[in-house]
């Protein structure tokens, strides 16, 4: 069990590191899950390549079909402002698809 919390707490480092580069995205205090609760309000009513990010479903929709990253919305967690990412994949998946993200928000002007 050491040895999984370790690797946990390591990739959970690794993420928040990635997260808090990430322009206009803070991200919540953990508690004890491998989640990490994203606010994404700066995001919404912006646009990506055309497209108006209206609210944190149509983020999510954007997120998979163009960073290929799967993300599931705030909004079912009473937040509508947020998006829940896991970290409960391996760690080399969790990085790339956290800097797919980062990419992503880059590009939301």
């Amino acid at each position: 069990m050491r040895k999984v919390n370790a690797v946990l707490e390591d990739r959970l480092r690794m993420a928040r590191l990635i997260v808090d580069s990430m322009t206009g995205i803070s991200c919540a205090p953990t508690e004890g899950a491998f989640y990490l609760f994203l606010n994404v309000e700066k995001k919404i009513g912006k646009s990506y390549k055309g497209r108006t990010i209206s609210n944190v479903e149509t983020l999510s929709e954007v997120m998979l079909s163009e960073a290929k990253v799967a993300v599931v919305s705030g909004a079912a967690f009473g937040d509508a402002s947020g998006l829940r990412v896991s970290y409960a994949i391996g760690t080399k998946h969790v990085e790339e698809g956290l800097l797919r993200m980062k990419r992503l928000f880059d590009e939301i002007v």
